[in-house]
């Protein structure tokens, strides 16, 4: 979803709903998928995955070629991450085929907040 500022800032502690739309390329009946950080020079490592992301896909699967899909999860991120700037990054990807099928990458802050200091709901 969009962040009100770019980078976007993650607050470590909270959650995170990331939402994504596409359309469906080919027919697909079971997807994998993950967020992954790369964090000052790092690779791109998995931070959550999904063994079937078909949960989070509206409508379901099978997805049919062609159809608009809607994607959404959510992510805490952890307070093990470095502080700073880095690069979130959500795969998708067709099991059987072993092809990725959407890819979304989004620069963001990384930012420790004291409990107190949080924005009350």
């Amino acid at each position: 979803t969009p962040c009100k500022s770019n980078p976007c800032e993650l607050i470590k502690g909270q959650t995170y709903t990331i939402q994504a739309n596409f359309t469906a390329h080919k027919k697909v009946s079971e997807r994998k998928g993950g967020i992954y950080f790369h964090i000052q020079g790092s690779d791109y490592r998995p931070v959550q995955t999904y063994e079937d992301m078909c949960n989070y896909t509206k409508p379901g699967c099978p997805m049919i070629h062609g159809k608009n899909y809607s994607i959404t999860t959510t992510y805490r991120v952890s307070q093990e991450e470095p502080s700073g700037y880095a690069s979130l990054q959500w795969r998708l990807g067709d099991v059987q085929s072993k092809t990725m099928l959407i890819c979304r990458q989004f620069s963001v802050t990384l930012k420790y907040v004291r409990r107190e200091e949080l924005p009350q709901n």
